[in-house]
């Protein structure tokens, strides 16, 4: 009798503290305020718009439609990977910047001294202003290069593989807070 009374009294103190489990953890949870998704962002949930500011050419051999492309792919992301909702005036978050460095360099040289390999380098210095928390504000400059054959020329696809690597940095810049 003892020993089935100590048993009913486990199962009822099993059930309050289960209870209270799911309770707290229901609590905790809905408590954050920050937002987080599967690309490793998080945005404070008073962060709704974000906008881009013309991102200027100052880089001498830059191709025309550069600061274009690399606008449109920094939108695409954001976009896809956050919330966030485009807005072309104020904003809660803004990106601003220039293309500041575009050059190809040498990196390896035949034996009849000419170059076998260059690299093309591309800068972007970017003005992240956060209007909900000025801690988050940066003025940083990006910069990622890749090589390719001297034989070829410097085209488009090679561009856009060194604007996406920067396009991450600043996202991860941005958003990522580790």
């Amino acid at each position: 009798m003892i020993f089935r009374n100590k048993i009913k009294y486990y199962r009822f103190n099993n059930k309050y503290i289960l209870i209270f489990i799911i309770a707290s953890t229901f609590f905790l949870i809905n408590s954050c305020s920050v937002k987080y998704s599967f690309s490793g962002a998080s945005i404070p949930p008073e962060v709704k718009t974000f906008s881009i500011q013309y991102i200027a050419i100052r880089a001498p051999l830059a191709t025309a439609n550069l600061n274009q492309r690399l606008t449109d792919k920094l939108r695409e992301k954001i976009e896809s990977q956050t919330n966030l909702v485009y807005s072309t005036g104020n904003a809660d978050v803004d990106f601003d910047g220039e293309i500041k460095r575009y050059d190809t360099q040498p990196t390896t040289i035949t034996a009849d001294e000419r170059a076998a390999q260059n690299k093309l380098t591309i800068g972007v210095r970017i003005k992240f202003t956060n209007m909900s928390d000025s801690e988050l504000d940066y003025d940083k400059t990006f910069s990622r290069f890749e090589e390719y054959a001297s034989s070829g020329d410097v085209d488009e696809a090679l561009e856009d593989s060194i604007l996406d690597e920067i396009v991450q940095d600043i996202f991860n810049e941005s958003f990522v807070n580790w």
